[in-house]
């Protein structure tokens, strides 16, 4: 088999496991853009994004009620390598997202668009994306929210008499946030806890015609249960130390609806999919903000391995900006293992807008 047709036929494998003679399954964690991290700040803060209020992007990828503390409009576009394997001969492993979320009389309202390129070869395609439609609300220091989204996924292989086709398929989140205290400051100081039910939805239809014969296969989206707290500090200017704000999250996510009999090696899937995470995050002078975080990887169980990244906070200066203006990058360690031969690392990038 050619580099491509075995790069095809791995990526194909990773997009739906724990397939049973009845044709059902599910689409294998962290592989589709339903569940891919494109965020910088979250991914560089070990994916603890459960309670991080007024964090929109993290609102589709964690907890929407994280929506509900936001004070204006924010503008949002964010785009994330993948790992690759050189030897495979592919191209388009990267994923990337767009979204805009407001504050409104009557809540919250946001929209997203997620795209993932799963690989491009001589012979196969594999794309997924998801339109995301979100809403939250609160009410003193109690918090909820809800997300529709579509999830489509696209696999095309170059074969004679070969077809593939799926559906839309509408999923829901749902989420809740509660400041311990400082709810006076809103997000900005205190403790609060987060906890969200991501992916709840009916199966995936895809419909596959070869050589005459058409089958029909029901994949699950993974459901999962996320649960976490986040502790900030929010000092304003002294002569002594200046203003700063110091955030500290963590975060512990179970995988809900693993197939039956585990995944390729007995219950490597169940471990792929739990995850525990905790970030750190120091703002100076409002501009500039260091980050960096640990994750339970997915492909990893016995370690924690860090994650790095760093954002610039641009202030309105004079009139010639419309808003504040932030960049963030996030730089994650693959080790070596399952999906690639050597250590590699995968970068991510980030613009906001908020006015």
């Amino acid at each position: 088999m050619s580099p491509a047709g075995r790069a095809a036929a791995v990526l194909a494998i990773l997009s739906f496991a724990g397939s049973r003679s009845d044709a059902q399954g599910v689409y294998y964690p962290n592989t589709q853009a339903i569940d891919t991290v494109t965020d910088p700040r979250s991914l560089a803060m070990g994916e603890s994004a459960v309670a991080d209020a007024g964090n929109a992007a993290a609102a589709f990828s964690s907890n929407p009620a994280n929506l509900a503390f936001l004070s204006g409009t924010d503008l949002f576009c964010n785009y994330r390598s993948d790992w690759v394997d050189d030897d495979w001969e592919i191209e388009d492993l990267y994923s990337w997202s767009l979204g805009l979320a407001s504050a409104s009389p009557l809540g919250r309202i946001a929209i997203a668009f997620h795209r993932k390129e799963n690989g491009t070869g001589a012979d196969f395609r594999d794309y997924s994306q998801t339109i995301s439609l979100a809403y939250a609300g609160s009410r003193g220091r109690i918090a909820v929210g809800g997300t529709l989204r579509l999830f489509n996924q696209f696999f095309f292989l170059d074969l004679p008499d070969y077809e593939s086709e799926s559906s839309y398929l509408p999923s829901f989140d749902l989420g809740a946030l509660y400041h311990v205290r400082g709810s006076e400051n809103g997000p900005n100081g205190g403790i609060s806890i987060g906890m969200a039910l991501q992916n709840y939805s009916s199966d995936h239809v895809s419909t596959t015609t070869f050589d005459g014969r058409t089958s029909e296969a029901r994949i699950s989206l993974p459901l999962y249960l996320r649960a976490g707290m986040r502790y900030a500090i929010d000092r304003p200017f002294t002569e002594i130390s200046g203003p700063f704000r110091f955030v500290a999250t963590a975060e512990y996510r179970r995988f809900l609806n693993p197939p039956a009999g585990g995944g390729f090696e007995g219950d490597d899937i169940v471990r792929d999919a739990d995850f525990g995470g905790i970030g750190l995050e120091l703002t100076l002078y409002r501009w500039l903000s260091l980050r960096t975080g640990w994750i339970n990887e997915y492909q990893d169980r016995h370690r924690l391995l860090n994650r790095l990244g760093l954002g610039i906070n641009l202030s309105p200066d004079g009139g010639r900006l419309p808003g504040q203006v932030g960049l963030d990058y996030a730089l994650i360690r693959v080790p070596e293992g399952l999906v690639v031969e050597s250590t590699t690392f995968v970068h991510s990038f980030g613009l906001r807008m908020s006015w």
